[in-house]
């Protein structure tokens, strides 16, 4: 009975053994399929994750600009970093020149992807062959004659009217510049050309020297330097502006056929980066703190005393009916076209260049820009937008309700 009773214990033991040993082998390797199953999960997850994120990819563009106010949307562009994307970081590195036929010299000797001359030097080059493209805007106008008072046009002038005080007289002016292209056109255009002298100059430095000592009457700058010569000489003003001679654009984004071939799409990302520039000045117009941003911005790189960019970016003048320096990344196509009938008109350039500078014109890469920046926009309305002028901040804001996106955000 005793030994039966022994014999029943280790029996009993036995079996809870068994059953311990059982029990922990199944939570172990349920465990393990547990650590496998979400092992899976987390790497399914990953590369889900991976392919909801956009690879970012990254470009880079040389740029040579001239110090004036008229290249303010690429400042803001590079300082605020509107030239990173979500999906495209472009590097973009600038570089001054002190005039528009240096830049472009530059362009074509390979060293730079982008420069930005007032728009008739671009056209002198297109003519006598170069094959260059015109991609964007980048301003408007930005250009008038400084002179003592004396040699203001009467109120009301038009046409040969607004000539008429330079006679005997004469202007400085920058070579190949957009003003400089206006003023020999209507000179020629109004039989003055015996009457007005005008004498060449490399640089707005040495146009304006030669103001202040009497060599010449009058000079023909491109801003901030009108507004600086008032600030700082008050004997000179702003007696007439390139607009009242002709209606026409200034400063464009011009880049050589090889760029355009081999780096197209970081040509429409820079072109991206300068239309959030310009939302970015729309805006700044009513946001104190973006007005700073804009300054600070624009003064890094054209060295003048803030109250001259106020003067130059923010101020509407009375006379002008605008800004002095009206900025839009926007081609104008049209507009183009007329500037170069003024300039053939004049015997500036050949009349056969005419449809090679049409030809030359690009609103392609802003067309696609745009609708980087409003992915909702219709590729009509980006093209409509391409081929437009300036547009107003009204304009501007209006596209933001329209396509629901805010474009100066890293978006």
């Amino acid at each position: 009975m005793r030994h039966s009773n022994k014999m029943d214990i280790l029996w009993w033991i036995l079996m809870l053994c068994v059953i311990f040993v059982s029990a922990k082998n199944i939570y172990a390797q349920g465990k393990k399929n547990n650590n496998e199953k979400l092992s899976v999960e987390d790497s399914n997850n990953k590369r889900t994750s991976e392919k909801e994120k956009p690879v970012k990819v990254s470009g880079k563009l040389r740029v040579a600009y001239i110090p004036a106010t008229h290249d303010a949307l690429l400042f803001i562009a590079k300082e605020e970093n509107f030239f990173e994307f979500e999906d495209y970081e472009l590097d973009v590195q600038i570089r001054e020149y002190p005039n528009s036929p240096e830049a472009l010299v530059a362009l074509e000797r390979g060293g730079f992807d982008i420069a930005i001359p007032g728009i008739a030097a671009p056209l002198y080059g297109i003519a006598a062959g170069k094959t260059l493209k015109i991609i964007g805007g980048e301003a408007w106008y930005s250009a008038g004659i400084v002179a003592r008072p004396a040699l203001k046009p009467k109120d009301g002038a038009r046409g040969k009217e607004l000539l008429e005080p330079f006679k005997g007289k004469r202007i400085a002016s920058i070579k190949n510049s957009t003003g400089d292209a206006i003023l020999r056109g209507k000179i020629r255009e109004d039989k003055l050309a015996s009457e007005i002298k005008i004498r060449t100059y490399p640089t707005p430095q040495k146009a304006m020297h030669d103001l202040i000592n009497g060599k010449v009457d009058a000079a023909m700058l491109w801003s901030p330097h009108m507004s600086t010569m008032e600030e700082e000489h008050k004997q000179f003003k702003v007696v007439l502006w390139t607009r009242q001679l002709l209606d026409h654009p200034c400063c464009r984004q011009v880049t050589t056929m090889e760029t355009y071939n081999n780096k197209r799409k970081a040509l429409v990302y820079y072109m991206a980066g300068i239309i959030r520039a310009k939302d970015f000045m729309a805006k700044a117009a009513e946001d104190e703190d973006k007005r700073k941003a804009v300054l600070k911005d624009v003064k890094k790189y054209v060295k003048n005393e803030e109250k001259i960019l106020i003067q130059e970016l923010f101020t509407i003048d009375t006379k002008l009916e605008k800004k002095r320096t009206e900025v839009s990344p926007n081609n104008s196509p049209n507009e183009i076209e007329a500037y170069a009938k003024m300039m053939i008109a004049a015997t500036l350039i050949s009349p056969k260049s005419l449809s090679i500078i049409s030809k030359s014109v690009d609103t392609d890469i802003l067309t696609e820009a745009y609708q980087i920046i409003y992915p909702k926009m219709t590729k009509k309305d980006a093209e409509g937008c391409a081929k437009s002028g300036l547009l107003s901040d009204k304009e501007i804001q209006d596209l933001w309700n329209k396509y629901g996106k805010q474009p100066d955000s890293n978006q």
